[in-house]
């Protein structure tokens, strides 16, 4: 009697979808404080060169939201194939899919950092690329890595149980991370670490994952001792800064210096907008350094006022990750919710010294409009994902 009851309620129970505009909300403020906030270190002129990407965000997001143009799920299909027998097979089975396709797109744009002509050199890194604008694939490897893992864990969850299944399912994304290493240590982090925390979700050997992560971090330390350089340095930099006698003018000491100035200088409520005065020395103000701006000219409020505004975009995207209807849409949306979280963290410990410069964006908020316009349409894909959320009546 039981079980006709719950069957009768199921067939009479009525659901609708519901686009979430909570979510395109927080994030349009949280854009609408770094518009702000480049208007007030650079006037008109880098506010207009950032404006133009928003809004070619914003429709990126609204068009597919009323139009139904795009069906998410279909991006997790494979290649029609009747059997797989070799290595071969099996690698274009996980490669030729919409995922594994722009993991490919991807990989090569950011190989192109490194040609002569293509490639563009800026503080001594080779990060950027010049393709009618100028855009730094790392951005582009995230959202491809996220959709690629996703695409992965729905298909071949299980394989993340065995070491010989993470390397057999995790391989294709190497040659990326291999790639950004080269010159950015912290993004190439950064990306590791959403695909690994997008596993380590999944897999009920977690054992073995913790076991994997003592063993990379060991090894990247080691690296570090071993190959010296700047990122050494950095870190060399981080435990003399307390110490800082102000006679040294390189980047590495005078940042975090300036940085905790700007935060003080800020006290409860601020300087005002635009009237910061930190800001006109410190490096770095419109991207790694500008949480230290909001902070001098919105005080302390304000940047805890931030804080609290990431915290709920990112609460928005674990409830759509939860409801999704597929594996597939809800570990896209644990991907980007990790990366967001994750370059926060970051950026906010490095600005208020916590752990040594990384290089790490602010997201929504720091310089960089490809960037922006990039983070944007990761949201514009949640945003379809929350379309298809049941709700019920």
């Amino acid at each position: 009697m039981a079980e006709e009851k719950r069957s009768l309620n199921a067939r009479f129970t009525k659901y609708y979808n519901q686009t979430d505009w909570l979510l395109l909300f927080i994030m349009l403020l949280i854009t609408a404080l770094g518009l702000t906030m480049m208007y007030s270190i650079g006037g008109k002129a880098l506010l207009l060169s950032r404006v133009g990407f928003v809004i070619v965000g914003v429709a990126l997001i609204l068009i597919p939201t009323f139009f139904d143009v795009i069906n998410f799920e279909n991006l997790k299909s494979r290649i029609k194939k009747t059997k797989y027998t070799g290595v071969k097979d099996i690698i274009v089975k996980d490669l030729v899919s919409p995922p594994g396709l722009f993991l490919i797109f991807a990989t090569i744009l950011q190989a192109l950092c490194y040609v002569p002509g293509i490639g563009v050199e800026h503080n001594g890194s080779k990060r950027w690329i010049r393709i009618g604008v100028e855009l730094q694939p790392v951005e582009v490897v995230k959202i491809a890595v996220i959709l690629f893992v996703a695409y992965m864990i729905y298909h071949k969850a299980k394989k993340l149980d065995s070491l010989f299944g993470i390397i057999t399912t995790l391989w294709y994304i190497v040659p990326a991370l291999g790639l950004i290493a080269i010159e950015n240590t912290s993004s190439a982090l950064i990306v590791g670490v959403i695909a690994y925390l997008m596993c380590f979700v999944i897999t009920k050997n977690k054992k073995l994952w913790i076991v994997l992560a003592i063993i990379v971090v060991a090894a990247g330390a080691l690296l570090i001792v071993w190959e010296g350089g700047y990122r050494a340095g950095r870190i060399k930099s981080y435990f003399e800064t307390m110490n800082y006698d102000g006679l040294d003018d390189t980047v590495e000491k005078t940042q975090p210096i300036k940085g905790l100035l700007s935060i003080a200088n800020g006290g409860l409520t601020g300087t005002g907008i635009g009237m910061g005065v930190q800001k006109n020395t410190l490096p770095e103000k419109t991207n790694d350094m500008i949480f230290a701006v909001i902070c001098e000219e919105m005080g302390l409020i304000g940047g805890m006022v931030l804080v609290l505004l990431y915290i709920m975009l990112l609460w928005r995207i674990i409830i759509i990750a939860n409801a999704a209807p597929s594996m597939f849409a809800s570990f896209y949306c644990y991907g980007v919710m990790f990366q967001f979280g994750l370059q926060v963290v970051l950026n906010i410990a490095v600005v208020t010294n916590f752990i040594p410069n990384t290089g790490v964006a602010l997201p929504f908020i720091s310089s960089g409009g490809t960037a922006t316009l990039l983070q944007m349409i990761e949201i514009a894909f949640v945003i379809i994902i929350s379309k298809t959320v049941k709700h019920k009546y």
